[in-house]
């Protein structure tokens, strides 16, 4: 894999929504450039570029406003999608093109990734605590509390009647599609993207991007946030359906 030492991206979105304390000051590692012999080279930079996201430093603040607070976990939030949506597609991009030799490299980057991931997560949840004690185990037992499965569709697909691929056509989704997803057999699931749009498409061909309500708009940002890390956790060890 090429890289390029002396080119660094944007600060980290996190930098200026708000201030936290008591994160690592480590250097980012140096921006991945595209590999011209991998097939899905623009997938796995994409990919690469989503998990800087998440990189320290930040700016020390012990007190962040509520306002600071919200805008902090809507950027995560945002970033987790990102994320998500791009680490399913490089998944997408090596089953359709056999390009599986290359997963050692794919996995080292998630790895490094969930790092990144986990160590703003912490950082996140401190302030979110001293902001309003107590919203972090609110957030964590909302999350985990389960509900319908919110998905992005990963390509264009065509949805059908019946959980197969010659059954009559239900409706079209083209890709970046909202849908709610529900589990089927043999690897199809009920994708419902609203209206007419409803029908079984294959579950590989969504980026599965959860979204957690709560009882208030603190909480239901925080939970989506802790929801979201965990599926991306999931999907570095191979725990998800």
């Amino acid at each position: 894999m090429m890289h390029h030492t002396g080119l660094r991206l944007a600060a980290p979105l996190f930098a200026g929504a708000i201030m936290l304390s008591a994160c690592e000051t480590a250097p980012p590692p140096p921006v991945t450039l595209a590999d011209p012999g991998d097939p899905c080279a623009s997938q796995f930079v994409a990919y690469s570029e989503a998990g800087r996201l998440f990189l320290p430093p930040f700016p020390a603040n012990p007190t962040p406003t509520p306002v600071q607070m919200e805008a902090a976990l809507a950027s995560e939030n945002a970033a987790l999608e990102r994320l998500l949506v791009s680490s399913d597609t490089l998944r997408h991009c090596r089953a359709a093109t056999g390009s599986g030799a290359r997963l050692s490299g794919d996995m080292a980057e998630g790895q490094r990734i969930r790092q990144a991931v986990e160590t703003n997560a912490r950082g996140i949840d401190t302030a979110l605590e001293r902001v309003a004690p107590g919203s972090t185990s609110m957030a964590a037992s909302a999350a985990q509390a389960g509900g319908p499965i919110s998905a992005v569709a990963l390509v264009p697909m065509t949805l059908r009647m019946q959980p197969d691929t010659t059954s009559a056509i239900a409706a079209r989704l083209p890709a970046g599609a909202r849908a709610t997803l529900r589990t089927g057999p043999a690897g199809f699931v009920l994708a419902d993207a609203g209206g007419d749009a409803r029908g079984y498409g294959s579950r590989a061909d969504f980026a599965v991007v959860p979204q957690v309500q709560a009882s208030n708009r603190l909480v239901s940002l925080a939970a989506t946030s802790m929801a979201r890390r965990a599926e991306f956790a999931r999907s570095q060890t191979g725990g998800r359906y």
